[in-house]
């Protein structure tokens, strides 16, 4: 288990990870939640955030932290906060169903803080056209399988083909991309739908490869970064998508929050006893007795 420790001093919010190596989107979580907590507390943003996270992308000799890697330093970002600066946000929210994100107050952190390099920015730009992709027609399906299974309970492989299947006839002339780091899936995915897009930068593993071991688990400590940023330019990708059938996780999490809301998603969300303490309180009445949300 990882420990997140942080701390505010000179007016530098100091936010970092020690324990067992996470992924980013995971630390993404954790770094947003501070932030949030900080403004609530505070009621102004830090001079300066000094993040030491993303440790599963280093390389051996290379500890220099890794966020200004993957996102622009936010000191080059300005922002206008409007409203109330009491933003509640948790790492638990990745377990919420996503329309009861606060998606006004939250852009505005994500865009100072998240913005992605021009680094990802161009890896984002070199996928949409080696995929030909046009997100105005894109139906986009992400399935994180997995070590994922060891956190929730994971929708069926049924459930996300028929509602696929659902979804491309409501808009037949719509190109299909799946995102998936689950080898079976993405098999079962292209027995029913042939003509979808699967960008082969991101690999996939066996379900069977090791009992919750991720993609990154697998790869060399000098494809890590590289990896890392692909994967921060397809979520990118995902979220710019005209319709989105994803789970419940950090990185569904953040395909919507740099979507900005979740008008046009359909999102499987667990409510078994499993995800049950890690998952902040949902009213009754917004129970889905099949487990997805739209």
């Amino acid at each position: 288990m990882s420990e997140t420790l942080h701390s505010y001093e000179d007016n530098v919010l100091h936010v970092g990870r020690i324990g067992s190596k996470t992924g980013m989107f995971s630390d993404c979580s954790v770094l947003l939640a501070a932030i949030s907590a900080h403004l609530t507390r505070h009621q102004s943003l830090p001079e300066r955030v000094e993040v030491s996270m993303f440790s599963s992308y280093e390389g051996p000799g290379n500890n220099r932290d890794l966020y200004h890697f993957f996102f622009t330093p936010p000191e080059a970002i300005d922002v206008t906060l409007d409203g109330s600066l009491a933003i509640r946000f948790l790492t638990a929210h990745q377990f919420l169903p996503y329309g009861l994100l606060d998606y006004p107050r939250l852009a505005p952190l994500v865009r100072k803080y998240f913005s992605p390099s021009s680094l990802v920015l161009d890896v984002k730009t070199k996928l949409e056209r080696k995929y030909g992709l046009n997100h105005q027609r894109l139906i986009s399906v992400y399935y994180r399988g997995n070590d994922k299974a060891t956190e929730t309970t994971i929708g069926s492989y049924e459930g996300y083909l028929s509602r696929t299947a659902e979804t491309l006839q409501r808009y037949p002339n719509s190109q299909l991309l799946v995102q998936t780091d689950e080898l079976e899936f993405r098999d079962a995915f292209f027995g029913r739908f042939p003509q979808a897009i699967q960008i082969e930068e991101m690999p996939v593993i066996p379900s069977d490869t090791r009992p919750g071991h991720a993609v990154l688990n697998t790869l060399e400590m000098s494809q890590r970064r590289i990896f890392g940023a692909t994967h921060l330019a397809v979520t990118l990708l995902l979220a710019a998508s005209q319709h989105v059938i994803t789970h419940s996780g950090n990185c569904s999490l953040w395909v919507m929050l740099y979507r900005g809301g979740a008008r046009n998603v359909q999102q499987f969300l667990d409510f078994s006893a499993k995800s049950a303490g890690c998952r902040p309180a949902v009213p009754d009445k917004l129970f889905r007795e099949d487990g997805w949300y739209s």
